[in-house]
């Protein structure tokens, strides 16, 4: 998901629903004890969460918090 315009309230229900996945599947690869690249690829998922989360409030001045 690439943000190219300040969003709408629509676009960032989208972009919460995307956090959402992108959060949840990390989660759970990084509980997965079994599979030996759960974490790297958790940590995968976050990178672009948090990517995201920076393209969404890029058109607003930052805040205090």
């Amino acid at each position: 998901m690439n943000i190219t315009k300040k969003p709408s309230r629509k676009d960032l229900l989208k972009v919460i629903a995307e956090l959402q996945r992108l959060v949840g599947a990390a989660h759970g690869l990084h509980a997965n004890d079994r599979n030996p690249m759960g974490f790297e690829d958790g940590q995968k998922n976050l990178e672009i969460a948090h990517e995201l989360c920076i393209q969404a409030t890029a058109f607003d001045p930052p805040t205090d918090q």
